[in-house]
């Protein structure tokens, strides 16, 4: 019994081993924006991109860019991880990795203030649960993008689609109230015009008599 149970975790070891992926701690070469980040590892400079997110094409972009741009370079500490169910490079060359400044997950802390979204998850990743949550928080507090009228892409939090939804439920009742208290005055304006007319008509015949 102890040989099977042996040989189970000496069997289980290579694949830990295989699939386990690690932190690689690396450095700024270059970012001019978050689809062109340069970094070191190893004295190799790779291009890398935010895996699992989504910027959007807003009017807060610049700011999305200096944002992240300003948290690399004033970093002490940036580590890359690639996620098990995506070591691909993508059509841009790019690596696309969960990048960590300083510890804290650069797509979390985006995400979380609302400089953006969840986004092009093909496969099973590690972090999409939290990081929705997290996007949730967002479009609750009414955080960057979420003041724009976006939708969420991959998230299905329901939040922005319950408030389109009562606004445009608010606006066809104006328009439907609008609409009966103009038809209200035409015919009280049409009623006061024909009386008005059968008056002076009535007032002219006894006139002529």
């Amino acid at each position: 019994m102890k040989k099977i149970i042996i040989l189970f975790i000496l069997l289980c070891i290579p694949i830990t081993v295989v699939f386990a992926e690690e932190k690689e701690t690396v450095t700024l070469e270059n970012c001019n924006s978050l689809t062109q980040i340069w970094l070191n590892r190893n004295n190799e400079v790779i291009r890398v991109g935010l895996l699992a997110y989504d910027a959007g094409d807003t009017s807060l972009n610049k700011e999305i860019q200096e944002y992240a741009c300003n948290k690399l370079k004033s970093a002490t500490k940036i580590e890359i991880e690639k996620d098990i169910n995506n070591t691909e490079i993508d059509k841009y060359n790019r690596e696309l990795v969960w990048l960590y400044v300083d510890d804290v997950l650069l797509q979390e802390d985006l995400i979380e203030n609302g400089y953006g979204m969840v986004n092009y998850v093909t496969n099973n990743f590690t972090n999409i649960d939290n990081l929705c949550s997290k996007e949730a928080n967002a479009i609750k507090n009414k955080k960057g993008i979420w003041t724009l009228g976006v939708e969420e892409k991959y998230c299905d939090s329901g939040i922005i689609l319950e408030k389109e939804e009562k606004e445009s439920q608010g606006i066809k009742s104006t328009k439907k109230i609008s609409q009966e208290d103009m038809t209200k005055v035409f015919v009280i304006f049409v009623v006061a015009l024909i009386l008005a007319a059968t008056i002076l008509i009535r007032g002219k015949h006894e006139e002529k008599r």
